[in-house]
């Protein structure tokens, strides 16, 4: 669901060309192919490959190892404190009472 809203904002704003990344390769599968319509997703799958198609001039879905995407992960305390406020709602623990 967070994929198939995030690209309908992107198309919204006009974008024309999207890569997707992906660190699940079964997930880059099942939008590249048909192979994985008749799971239980199969649904979310061809929803996501039509507005791959329809919405953009040019897409690109690539596998992207978690390694790579350190950034996405980090704990809370190493987050800069605006940051982690976003994140968690409130200031980190060192500047709490």
């Amino acid at each position: 669901m967070a994929m198939i809203k995030s690209l309908e904002r992107v198309a919204e704003l006009g974008m024309g060309r999207v890569v997707v990344e992906t660190d699940a390769a079964n997930l880059k599968l099942a939008i590249s192919s048909q192979e994985m319509d008749q799971s239980s997703d199969g649904a979310l799958f061809k929803i996501i490959r039509a507005l791959l198609i329809t919405s953009f001039d040019q897409y690109l879905v690539s596998v992207c190892p978690r390694i790579c995407n350190k950034v996405a992960d980090p704990p809370l305390e190493l987050l800069p404190w605006p940051l982690a406020q976003l994140v968690i709602g409130a200031k980190p623990r060192s500047f709490c009472n």
